[in-house]
């Protein structure tokens, strides 16, 4: 059997391919832990069911994994769980401001 010759490009978007699925199963972790916290801390969202969608809604919203690690500290030490839905909402606006500047410096 022939082996495939694969180009250098081909081999850098397979890496780049695999670096996408790391991050994505970290993030995707990282909400986990961050919704378990919250249901340990909190007992009123196990109790909520509108308040779990509402917290499973923004996390998923977050892709960043240094955020998603900001929340998760968050997430330790807020004193209730409205102040961590204001922290989500803040840090998504700093998100929001930062991608918006960002795409304004590219055109």
């Amino acid at each position: 059997t022939k082996m495939r010759y694969v180009t250098a490009i081909e081999r850098m978007a397979e890496e780049r391919g695999i670096e996408q699925g790391i991050e994505q199963g970290i993030a995707q972790n990282a909400r986990k832990n961050i919704r378990q916290i919250l249901s340990i801390r909190f007992v009123e969202i196990s109790e909520n069911v509108d308040v779990q969608e509402k917290i499973t809604v923004k996390l998923n919203e977050t892709t960043d994994v240094q955020l998603l690690d900001m929340l998760f500290q968050q997430a330790l030490l807020v004193p209730s769980l409205d102040e961590f839905i204001r922290t989500i909402d803040k840090i998504k606006e700093r998100q929001d401001q930062i991608a918006e500047k960002s795409s304004n410096t590219l055109e």
